[in-house]
């Protein structure tokens, strides 16, 4: 329904129903009934009638908008008296608003839900389908000339007034577009139209609405602007007026600047820019964000963000570090200038630095730093820093000015040395034998040939020494030689040369020959590295001869037989031997140089058969076919499914041939492959092929069947039914399973299987492998579980009520009577017939007797509870709950109540508390009480006076009424209390209260000994009612213990005693451990104060002394570490107690001097020499020089410590020393070279003083002068020892001669040679040795100018470009590639042509990142590392070049043609072999391999993932065919034969059924497909007709849909024979004996009043109901004899039968007798025990359907199955007529509940004595024993029943 507009001057609205009258239904007191409007936002042109508008309700006076749709709505709230009809009008302003209308009418919604359905308006019924309904209508119109709507409403039958207030009905209105802002839209009720019938009161409210025109939303800016000072900063991005798609802009300010001002305005004038956005805004480093919120005219906010950068100009480091270890110190970024020192090794650091501001830069000066000057030169280094404001970007920003700081760096180097010496020298970690330092050459044992090197190495005597020559070192057979290299740290060299011999170990030979006549074939030709060869020969060779040289003219060979246990004879050189032809394999063996050893094997090798065929074939089992024949390789045999396994005989036509396959071969059902493969001597075979065809099996037996997991019973494969015992109602399935005999037997039919109540069959079908079944029965009897109770009925005199009323699903009731009820009886039928109930006084210790289908029981008005107790079939029992419940007076209020005889005062009977004070000395008070109601009791004892205690006592007495109900009144009796809170004594159990004891008196002090650990405080109270808390056995701690004692009055008031215990402090100031380093001194006890250790060496500094306590409050000082003297030494140890009393232990231990000092030391001779150095006692080496005329010297030492000895000898001889205390002397002549004094401490320690005595000789070891290339050097003396000399690059040589000081003095150094100078540092050691054998070194410095450039000039790569471009100073670079870019060629040029640059060449690349090192290494040493990341992408290569589907390729395949469709398949097809070749191998592929196909359409999707992980999918479509099989393997109807015999291909057959089968069920027909896919449909259950043909069909769809094939079955029933009756009774008489179908002749007595017979006296029916009866013609019937009637049954088949009746008239068959029961006057009195109706019903003589049996109060009757009980009444109804009646009597039920029990003793116990008589059939039952007598006897007999000692029955 579409909207439109329509111009009317007027609208009118009318709400019509379609009814004249008004007619209102008052239901409530007069009231205004209220109308009033609703305006919704809802504009309905912009969405079909759902509008665009929030949908949420406008207020009065609120906004609206022009051009926009709203919605009205009448709101109607009724008033008290509800109406049927109403009219209303709605006036408005046509100039202002256009009502909306669809089709041309006023477009008007109402809802008319009902108020069932949510609505407002009443149902016309109620009905479901009414409560949806309702009689009230809508119409509308338009009375567009009055400007007004009007209503009209009625209920069209005039009786269903609207009661719920809501919406009536709502219309849609335009604002005009013309309206003006502010313009008010008034829509009022016209009062005048506006009425409801009978003039009703109301009250109308209209709504006043105001228009408003739409606000702007635009929120953009129209300037921005961040300034500072006169400078405007440019924004990024450009900022653009107007314009609100940018919304973030950025600028950037110098460091200088602190704030700037941000300035905006909007581009909308009623948009404002929040005042917080703008202004002076302070900065801090980097990054500042601010947010310019502008709001638009609409309220809509839209946030600008403006970051400022403010540039640092910080320029410091925050850490500045050098490697190896060259330490400047602590740094400071404040500090700019750092010096270190480091050893002359050191020759460069690398200085790294970080900026203390991350966006800071390092200008220069951090890398390699080398070290080219040393010994008083310095090496400088300047770190220059650049801050963020020195970066490029930042130029432009107005007034930025760059920030640097330079930090430099200043290292000292140390000058060398010129030691080049070796420590030592080893080869393969072990020393060099007679290693000496000044020995340069060493000769190793010769080593084998696989010795391919050997590892040396060696250790310089000075560690800045550097050695080369040393590592692992290859040999070469022969002679080696190996020079090992040590460099000082001067430049000077020494060469020391190690010799060894390496033996040959070459095993290969020069030449192998084998010969023979004729001559053979040796394969492969020779090659020395080949080790095995065949020498194949003819077989009339006899003999071979075999001949081997070898490649070393040193080695050995040896030739032998391999086979034989020949000793093998080597010859150097060549060897060679003869074999005859049984010898088949020779070995060579070579022996090199050095031992090692190498077998060459020679296989002798005669010419074999090719004859691979056999002679014979045979097997145990059935014939081959066709008849062996060598040349016949392929057999088929068939057996039978029994043998299961076969055995295979071959055997071979040569003699040298084998033959695998044979023997013993298991056989599976249908075709076993048996493949007998004859390998001939020379290897060629055959394969004979046996198709072994095993039968399939015929076995459908089962080996076991189960259910719910257990053999079923009496199991056995040849029994087919099996019946289960019965299971309970709630059994809702079992579970069957069942195991084939055969494993590839089948079986169907088992699994869970739900089970219905009653008889259940299921059947397990085993189908054999060759498809022949067999059909296993199992049945089972579900019982009922239903505990339902059909009726329940509850019966008294009035009738009272049972509430609620009875369901079967309601399980407690109550049965409400009025009190004049003496009796009530309960009835209970059962919901199942099967089921049993039961009904007993709930309350009683009676036993419930159940009867099946139905109970009864009376009950007198003294039962409260009765319980109805079902047990259905299955066993299960729920009982229903009746309270019998009698109404009783609720009256449970006192008349008055007093107090020793008083009345209380104010005594109202319905306020049930009072309040009451009585002295201190009333103990006890007597209370009595009036009921207000006779029948209410007094629950409470008041005969005796309640007991009162001091204070609060509560007495309540509880008024019971009759109902129950129950009152309590409450007496609050209130006895006064004592207030004493005083203590009549405290006593304690050491010490004495300070002051004595007064009750007054509240704070005491006690004072106890140090050993009193607790005190016993014990109080009484003067009142002996106020209690006393705080007393008994209280700790003491050492010092004040606070003891309070608090006393309770009786009345509650409080008194608090405090005592003060003072326990004195303890005096214990014993040890009771004393430990020096751990361990307890020897013999401690804490008595003995003083310990002497054992004495300790000189070099024991201290010992640890610790100490225990023996009390844990006392203190211990003295202890901890204590250092110790030499000598002895004391230690105390002090322990005060806690009352400061002290004891001290003390330790006494000596300390030995270690002191090995000397105090003097002299040598004396004539004349006296020099002793050097001066003798100090820690100097221990010395040299005495002493004139040549010197003979004898004397050496005196004394030492320091005078407890210290001291001895003297000569070290290089073996003398033993002879020491003394304190001093020694000795004299020595003037060969003695070397004196050693030794000096021993007191504690054993030794100390060798050594001295050299040296006969004085020259110790000059100068140099006069010294030349180069024949000039002196400049400024030469001769004690400057070092000297730096610079020469040009070219000098590379130079010729030094030197002057000796000293002509007895020797050059060391050869000058002779020119020394040959590399470029940069050269040192020159020149060695003067003095006549003393002193030594000078002078050291020239020679440096030849380097280069020191390790810069490249350019850097060039073959794919991709640097970023950034080549810079000489810059170090690192990024090259990017495309993933098909495999390797990039790298070339630099160095700056420096000397320089060397490594790191360049042709690089393969992985992908991802490649780096790739480019060293550049100075003439003079210095290097810079040129860093290239190649970053190689990944492949996005995710093509395929090919895909084979089963080896072959798709056609017309193309990597970019994703989707192929394959030629269909043939349903044989069951899968395909999809295989994927990838184009490039870094990609992985998804979906490949063998595919399983189902029949029908097959998608199949090759996913490729290429390295980067995108994908690319192949799609392939291939359709299998379905099958067009519709043909069933098996088709069987129950047991019976098909005719023909079923096969596949016939589709009509014919089965006879027996005649009593009337339906074919469709469970009967078992079709089974061919194809498992293929669908089955079996017709449903065939009425069998005998008559007609019967046709059952089954219909086989192939699983392609398309073919078909329908199985039709003839089912011929045969016409039936059976001409039984099924039933036959006798309508007013009595049948003998009882009917039975085959039982053909009867004798019938009839009542005495019957004269005629025929069939109306006859019901019968008959088994078959195609069967005929006719009946004989109506006889005469007497007393006298009797009269025939025949009934003729006809069958079907037209066979017949006649049932003979021999009627007679009886004229006692109105009375009920019995040969089988003693009937005396009114009673049956031979009932027994739990007898049921049916069974008595027989043994009477009557005919049963004239019997009935009736409970004792003939309220209901009893039912066949149910049990009797004495008292039950048989009646004999014939016709309608009672004829006879007789009451039942079971022996011993003398209670009538069928149960003999100890009830019925006790009833006759108490007949006996005469306290409850019996009488009637209870009577009766009572004469147990038959004696005539009711006594004690009787219920003995009773008793013995009960104990099963004697039952009665």
């Amino acid at each position: 329904m579409k909207l439109v507009k329509k111009n009317n001057f007027f609208l009118l609205f009318i709400i019509m129903l379609f009814s004249f009258g008004f007619n209102g239904i008052s239901v409530k007191a007069e009231g205004e009934h209220q109308f009033s409007l609703k305006a919704y936002d809802w504009n309905a042109f912009d969405n079909d009638w759902e509008g665009s508008g929030t949908g949420e309700e406008i207020s009065n006076n609120g906004t609206i908008e022009p051009g926009k749709v709203y919605k009205l709505s009448i709101y109607y709230i009724p008033g008290t008296i509800t109406e049927v009809g109403m009219q209303m009008g709605i006036k408005y302003n046509n100039l202002l608003i256009e009502p909306m209308y669809a089709d041309g009418e006023l477009y008007t919604e109402t809802d008319m839900s009902t108020t069932y359905q949510g609505g407002i308006w009443p149902a016309s019924g109620t009905t479901p389908s009414a409560k949806k309904k309702t009689n009230w209508q809508v119409l509308s119109n338009d009375a567009s000339d009055e400007s007004m709507f009007t209503f009209m409403a009625t209920d069209t039958t005039t009786s269903n007034a609207l009661e719920t207030e809501g919406e009536i009905a709502s219309v849609y209105f335009k604002v005009k577009d013309t309206v003006t802002s502010g313009t008010n839209i008034i829509f009022e009720y016209d009062d005048e139209y506006t009425a409801l019938n009978n003039d009703r009161p109301k009250v109308t409210s209209g709504i006043n609405l105001t228009v408003q025109t739409a606000l702007s939303s635009n929120s953009a800016l129209h300037t921005l602007s961040v300034t500072n000072s006169e400078t405007t900063y440019n924004l990024t991005p450009t900022f653009t007026a107007d314009d609100n798609t940018i919304k973030e802009y950025s600028t950037v300010v110098p460091s200088s600047v602190t704030s700037v001002d941000l300035s905006a305005t909007a581009t909308d004038s009623n948009a404002s820019v929040l005042s917080g956005g703008l202004g002076i805004k302070e900065l801090n480093i980097g990054n500042n964000d601010f947010n310019i919120v502008v709001t638009a005219g609409d309220g809509s906010i839209t946030t600008y963000k403006v970051s400022v950068y403010r540039l640092n100009d910080d320029a410091t480091l925050k850490s500045l570090d050098l490697t190896n270890n060259v330490n400047i110190g602590e740094f400071n970024s404040a500090t700019t200038e750092y010096e270190a020192s480091v050893p002359y090794a050191t020759k460069n650091t690398v200085v790294s630095a970080t900026t203390t501001d991350q966006n800071a830069s390092i200008k220069s000066g951090t890398g390699s730093f080398e070290f080219t000057n040393y010994g008083t030169t310095p090496n400088t280094k300047e770190i220059i820093v650049n801050a963020e404001n020195c970066k490029e970007e930042y130029a432009s920003v107005p007034n930025n000015a760059c920030t640097t700081k330079t930090y430099t760096v200043t290292v000292n180097r140390e000058n060398p040395s010129n030691n080049n010496y070796l420590s030592n020298l080893k080869v393969n970690g072990q020393t060099v034998t007679d290693f000496n330092k000044e020995k340069l050459e060493y000769t190793l044992d010769d080593v084998k040939g696989d010795v391919s090197s050997i590892e040396v190495s060696a250790t310089a005597e000075d560690t800045k020494a550097s050695v080369s020559g040393t590592g692992n070192k290859s040999l070469s057979t022969g002679d080696n030689s190996i020079e090992v290299v040590v460099t000082a740290e001067d430049g000077s060299t020494k060469t020391y040369t190690i010799k060894v011999k390496k033996l040959s170990n070459d095993i290969a030979l020069k030449s192998l020959t084998v010969t023979s006549n004729p001559m053979g074939t040796l394969t492969p030709s020779f090659a020395s590295t080949t080790y095995a060869y065949t020498y194949n020969y003819d077989s009339s060779v006899t003999s071979l001869n075999v001949t081997a040289t070898t490649n070393n003219t040193n080695a050995k060979v040896g030739i032998i037989d391999s086979d034989s246990s020949d000793i093998m004879t080597s010859t150097i050189g060549s060897a060679a031997k003869t074999f005859n032809s049984s010898t088949k394999n020779v070995k060579v063996t070579v022996t090199a140089e050095d031992g090692t050893t190498k077998d060459y094997t020679i296989v002798l090798s005669r010419d074999k058969s090719t004859d691979a065929t056999l002679d014979s074939l045979t097997v145990s089992e059935g014939t081959l076919t066709p008849t062996f024949n060598k040349n016949t390789l392929n057999y088929t045999i068939n057996v039978n499914n029994d043998v299961t396994s076969i055995d295979v005989n071959a055997t071979t036509t040569d003699s040298n041939a084998t033959v695998t396959g044979t023997g013993t071969k298991q056989l599976n059902t249908g075709n076993n492959l048996i493949n007998i493969v004859v390998k001939s001597e020379s290897g060629t075979e055959n394969t004979y092929t046996i198709n072994v065809i095993r039968a399939k099996s015929s076995n459908n037996y089962l080996s076991d069947l189960k259910v719910n997991g257990q053999t079923v019973t009496d199991f056995n494969k040849e029994k087919l039914e099996y019946t289960l015992d019965d299971v309970k109602g709630d059994v809702s399935s079992i579970e069957v399973s069942a195991t084939a005999e055969d494993t590839k037997a089948s079986v169907s039919g088992t699994g869970n299987k739900s089970l219905s109540t009653g008889d259940n069959s299921i059947e397990v079908v085993v189908t054999a492998e060759d498809g022949s079944t067999k059909t296993y029965t199992i049945k089972v009897k579900k019982l009922s579980n239903d505990i339902a109770l059909k009726s329940l009925t509850v019966t008294s005199n009035p009738m009272g009520t049972l509430t609620p009323s009875f369901a079967s699903t309601t399980y407690a009731y109550t049965y409400n009577y009025d009190s004049s009820v003496t009796s009530l009886n309960v009835t209970a039928t059962t919901n199942n017939t099967n089921a049993k109930v039961g009904i007993i006084d709930s309350d009683s210790s009676d036993i419930m007797t159940s009867t099946i289908g139905s109970a009864a029981k009376t009950f007198n008005s003294s039962t409260k509870n009765v319980k109805v107790t079902v047990t259905a079939e299955d066993g299960t029992t729920k009982d229903y709950t009746i309270v019998l419940s009698r109404a009783l007076s609720n009256n449970s209020y006192l008349k008055d109540i007093s107090i020793d005889g008083t009345n209380i005062d104010g005594f109202n009977k319905e306020n049930f508390e009072y309040n009451i004070k009585v002295s201190r000395e009333t103990d006890s008070i007597n209370i009595s009480a009036i009921l207000d109601d006779e029948k209410a009791t007094l629950t409470t004892d008041l005969s005796n006076k309640f007991n009162l205690n001091l204070g609060e006592n509560i007495i309540n007495i509880v008024v019971t009424a009759e109902n129950g109900n129950t009152s309590t009144y409450i007496l609050n009796v209130e006895r006064e209390k004592n207030n004493d809170a005083t203590l009549d004594s405290i006593t304690v159990s050491e010490g004495t209260l300070t002051p004595a004891f007064n009750k007054n008196t509240l704070n005491y002090t006690v004072n106890v000994e140090n050993d009193v650990t607790s005190i016993e405080v014990s109080a009484t109270a003067t009142d002996s009612n106020a209690t006393v808390t705080g007393t008994g056995t209280k700790q003491l701690n050492t010092g004040d213990n606070t003891v309070t004692i608090k006393v309770t009055s009786e009345s509650g008031t409080e008194n608090t005693y405090t005592i003060n215990v003072i326990r004195a402090k303890s005096s214990n100031n014993y040890l009771s451990d004393l430990k020096v380093n751990g361990q307890t001194v020897n013999n401690f006890n804490k008595e003995t104060e003083e310990y002497t250790l054992a004495d300790v060496k000189g070099d024991v500094s201290s010992i640890e002394v610790s100490a225990i306590a023996e009390d844990t409050k006392a203190s211990v000082t003295g202890t901890g570490n204590k250092l110790l003297s030499v000598g002895d030494n004391s230690i105390e140890v002090i322990v005060t107690a806690e009352n400061g009393t002290t004891k001290i232990y003390t330790i006494k231990v000596k300390k030995l001097s270690n002191d090995t000092a000397l105090k003097s030391l002299t040598v004396t001779s004539d004349p006296m020499g020099t002793l050097t150095p001066i003798f100090a006692s820690t100097t221990y080496a010395y040299t005495y020089n002493y004139d040549a005329t010197v003979t004898n010297l004397n050496v005196t030492a004394t030492t320091n410590n005078a407890n210290a000895k001291v001895g003297i000898i000569d070290s290089d001889f073996s003398e033993p020393m002879t020491s003394t205390t304190g001093s020694a002397t000795k004299t020595f002549t003037s060969t003695t070279k070397n004196v050693k004094v030794t000096v021993i401490a007191e504690d054993g320690s030794t100390k060798d003083y050594t001295i050299t005595l040296s006969r004085d000789l020259s110790n000059n070891s100068y140099l006069k002068d010294i030349s180069i290339d024949g000039t002196n050097i400049d400024g030469f003396n001769k004690e400057n020892f070092e000297y730096n000399i610079k020469v040009s690059r070219e000098t590379d040589s130079i010729n030094i001669s030197a002057i000796l000081d000293d002509e007895k003095a020797t050059l060391t150094t050869d000058l002779s040679n020119k020394f040959n100078l590399n470029l940069g540092e050269n040192i020159i050691n020149i060695v003067v040795t003095a006549e003393n054998g002193n030594t000078s070194t002078y050291i020239l410095n020679v440096e030849r100018e380097k280069n020191n450039d390790a810069t490249l000039d350019s850097i060039t790569v073959s794919e991709g470009t640097l970023t950034p471009a080549f810079n000489k100073n810059t170090l690192n670079y990024t090259v990017n590639v495309e993933n098909d870019v495999t390797s990039i060629e790298v070339s630099a040029t160095a700056t420096d042509s000397n320089a060397t640059v490594t790191g360049i060449g042709t690089k393969e690349l992985n992908t991802g990142d490649n780096l790739i090192n480019i060293v550049v290494k100075s003439e003079s040493g210095s290097e810079n590392t040129y860093t290239i990341n190649v970053i190689r992408a990944k492949s996005s290569n995710k093509d395929l070049i090919d895909i084979k589907v089963d080896g072959n390729s798709i056609e017309n395949f193309s990597s970019n043609t994703l989707k192929y469709n394959l030629p269909k398949v043939s349903y044989s097809k069951t899968s395909i072999n999809v295989e994927a070749i990838l184009s490039d191998p870094k990609a992985s592929v998804t979906g490949v391999g063998n595919i399983s196909l189902n029949t029908g359409d097959n998608k199949i999707e090759i996913v490729v993932t290429a390295e980067d992980g995108s994908t690319k999918t192949y799609e392939l479509n291939i359709e299998r065919e379905k099958n067009n099989n519709a043909k069933l393997q098996s088709l069987s109807i129950g047991n019976y034969t098909l005719t023909p015999a079923f096969n596949k291909d016939t589709l009509e057959y014919t089965v006879t059924v027996g005649e009593d089968v009337n339906i074919l069920n469709q469970d009967d027909v078992i079709a089974i497909p061919e194809d498992n896919n293929a669908t089955v449909v079996k017709q449903g259950n065939l009425e069998l007709s005998t008559t007609s043909d019967n046709y059952y069909r089954v219909t086989v769809t192939a699983e392609n849909g398309v073919d078909k094939n329908v199985y039709a079955i003839k089912v011929i029933r045969p016409k039936s024979s059976d001409a039984t009756l099924k039933s036959l009774e006798i309508i007013g008489g009595k049948l003998t004996p009882t009917f039975n179908k085959d039982t053909l002749e009867y004798n019938v007595t009839m009542g005495k009043d019957v004269t005629k017979f025929n069939k109306d006296n006859i019901k019968v029916s008959i088994n078959n109901g195609n069967a005929k009866i006719s009946y004989n013609n109506e006889i005469i019937v007497n007393s006298d004899t009797f009269t025939k009637y025949i009934i003729t049954v006809t069958a079907e088949n037209g066979s017949k039968k006649e049932y003979i009746l021999n009627v007679k008239v009886d004229t006692e068959l109105d009375k009920i007798t019995s040969s089988s029961h003693t009937i005396n006057d009114e009673y049956i009195k031979t009932v027994r025990l739990y007898e049921t109706g049916r069974e008595l019903k027989d043994e009477l003589d009557n005919d049963n359907a004239y019997l009935e049996i009736w409970t004792s109060d003939e309220s209901r009757k009893v039912e066949d199955d149910e049990k009797l009980s004495t008292g039950m009444i048989v009646k004999l109804v014939i016709n309608g007529v009672l004829k006879d009646r007789k009451i039942i009597v079971i022996r011993g039920d003398t209670s009538g509940d069928g149960e003999i029990d100890l009830l019925d003793a006790v009833k006759i116990l108490n007949n006996a004595l005469q306290k409850a008589m019996l009488d009637g059939a209870y009577k009766e039952a009572a004469f147990v024993n038959n004696d005539d007598e009711i006594d004690l006897l009787d219920a003995v007999m009773i008793l013995n029943h009960c104990l099963q000692k004697q039952p009665l029955y």
